[in-house]
């Protein structure tokens, strides 16, 4: 059986081999995953009636009116 020692050297090879920066956001994403998967299957226990149908059109239309449109400046001249 594999112990605390064991699993700390392990987690140290892992960390020298691919960064503390990648093993963090593997650990993250791990967790989002997890709490996605956990709100999903709360969800589907929970609700017994069918979802409303959202059109993604509805929801693209409403994304596009409240973007900022870009605006273009002129260049500006000096006069001499």
């Amino acid at each position: 059986m594999i112990g605390a020692t064991e699993i700390i050297i392990i987690l140290a090879v892992i960390v020298f081999l691919f960064g503390g920066k990648r093993v963090v956001a593997w650990v993250r994403n791990l967790g989002e995953a997890k709490r996605e998967f956990d709100k999903e299957f709360k969800g589907e226990k929970s609700e017994e009636k069918p979802k409303k149908k959202s059109t993604a059109k509805k929801a693209s239309k409403a994304k596009k009116k409240s973007s900022p449109k870009k605006k273009t400046s002129a260049k500006k001249t000096k006069k001499k």
